[in-house]
């Protein structure tokens, strides 16, 4: 990790708000109905390795619509590291996976100083922890993939000792996972193969394991599906966005990408598309999609839900590289890089617009360099 760390600080942080005016008194909040509600969101920008940037958190804070850039560094002195990739909110916790230091930074929701640093080759040793990459929470468990060795991982760890309680072995270059607790459980995986081609599909059984540390995986190419990122289950079908392949020879199209749906009860599996989509977002069941396929001079904004797809328009940014849709509101986040004589920046801040659920624009504010991920921020409301 480098040292020339940019040191920061963060102003006014009180009890569930990340962000505040200096002037505002810290508030005793008695607790007389507690309710679930969205207060903000947090950017992993994973910088740049080419040009030395490591990457950084940004928190934007709904009430006041103001972004705190660089928020990690400011509370905890000291850089994020090099490639962040991805960050959920699990109860009172914050984690990020932070890929070429081979590290999960465990945080304080609330005030961003860590908890915990741990370390994925100590828990799946030099080779199999090596790179994490996404991450996915449920029953008091925090499961993470990795990239390490010819075939991939997926780990599970505790969120009180923090200490992996089990592992599996998947596909190639494990990216997207979530997980579904009904039949005991399953974790669902997406296996990129590093963008080479015939990427695949695992299901991880968590009712079937007991001891061995790979009984109840399946792992399978499934047909029309090349470059698996993302993965949603959705009232008990499977979704994958994949972001299919790209030309040999310049200009290097991409195409093949979609949101597509699985069909699985065959030996063979097979896909269906049923969205245009280089990245999407599930909420109530309902999917939010962009599809911004490199080589394309047009970027679509669609809503796909009860088999019907429905353009949104209104929508706009230069060059998307990552979005979300908050769980409460619905807003749609849009994150893009910044433009340099025509052409996306990969050294330079970012921006994130917000919109409303039918595209109307809401506000927009900066982050850091080359956005990967948009999470929120969950918490307790007092009223």
């Amino acid at each position: 990790m480098r040292k020339n760390i940019i040191k920061l600080s963060l102003v006014g942080i009180v009890a569930l708000s990340l962000t505040a005016c200096k002037d505002e008194p810290d508030h005793v909040w008695t607790p007389t109905d507690v309710v679930s509600t969205s207060d903000g969101l947090f950017v992993v920008g994973s910088g740049s390795n080419y040009s030395g940037i490591d990457g950084d958190l940004t928190y934007y804070d709904y009430a006041s619509k103001k972004e705190t850039l660089k928020a990690f560094q400011g509370v905890n002195g000291k850089s994020l590291g090099a490639n962040p990739n991805a960050g959920i909110t699990y109860g009172s916790k914050v984690y990020l996976t932070v890929t070429e230091e081979n590290v999960i930074e465990v945080l304080d929701k609330n005030t961003l100083k860590e908890i915990r640093q741990i370390k994925t080759t100590d828990q799946l040793g030099s080779t199999q922890g090596l790179k994490p990459r996404q991450l996915f929470a449920m029953n008091g468990h925090v499961y993470y993939t990795t990239y390490g060795g010819e075939n991939g991982s997926v780990a599970e760890i505790d969120t009180t000792a923090f200490k992996m309680t089990r592992s599996w072995m998947v596909g190639s270059y494990p990216e997207g996972i979530t997980g579904s607790t009904a039949n005991g459980g399953v974790l669902f995986v997406a296996n990129s193969n590093h963008a080479a081609g015939n990427g695949t599909l695992s299901w991880i059984d968590l009712s079937s394991i007991a001891n061995s540390t790979n009984s109840g995986v399946t792992t399978k190419a499934v047909k029309g599906i090349e470059n698996p990122t993302q993965v949603f289950i959705s009232q008990g079908q499977y979704y994958v966005v994949d972001l299919g392949h790209y030309e040999s020879a310049a200009p290097y199209a991409q195409s093949g990408n979609g949101l597509k749906k699985v069909v699985t009860g065959n030996s063979e599996y097979t896909s269906e598309t049923v969205a245009p989509a280089t990245m999407a977002a599930l909420v109530n069941n309902a999917f939010y999609t962009v599809n911004a396929p490199y080589g394309a001079g047009e970027v679509s904004y669609n809503k796909y839900v009860g088999g019907q797809l429905t353009p949104i328009s209104g929508i706009s940014v230069d060059s998307p590289c990552a979005m979300n849709v908050d769980p409460i509101s619905k807003h749609i986040f849009v994150a893009s890089y910044s433009m340099s004589g025509g052409y996306p920046s990969y050294t330079s801040n970012g921006y994130v617009r917000e919109f409303t659920e039918d595209g109307n624009p809401v506000a927009q504010f900066e982050c850091g360099v080359s956005a990967s991920c948009i999470f929120f921020n969950t918490s307790l409301l007092w009223q």
